[in-house]
């Protein structure tokens, strides 16, 4: 399935494919509701990873030989901000401010 992501990942379940684009769908619809304000997305790794995924606009097959590591409570920070070269369209960009942070775990500041 991996290799695959239109196949279900297990029979009956959905393909990595189905889950980008739901998870896609959801981002967009959160950040149009929340435009310019802090949202705070809680999920398990896959979420993670998927979010990252696109984000980045990486296809899907990218996951048969690419992954990001996702720890136990760990964040991960997205910014969407203006980049230091005009995208097309000249709506912000997405910049990747920290992953798979675990400092707040040990009481680091």
């Amino acid at each position: 399935p991996v290799l695959h992501p239109g196949r279900p990942l297990a029979p009956g379940g959905e393909s990595w494919g189905a889950y980008l684009a739901r998870v896609r769908a959801a981002v967009d619809r959160l950040v149009e509701r929340h435009a310019g304000r802090r949202v705070l997305i809680v999920g398990h790794g896959e979420t993670i990873t998927a979010v990252s995924q696109l984000l980045l606009d990486l296809p899907a097959e990218v996951r048969a030989h690419t992954s990001f590591t996702s720890g136990p409570a760990c964040l991960t920070h997205w910014a969407r901000r203006p980049l230091p070269w005009p995208p097309p369209g000249g709506s912000p960009g997405w910049t990747l401010l920290c992953h798979n942070d675990v400092s707040h775990l040990r009481g680091e500041r």
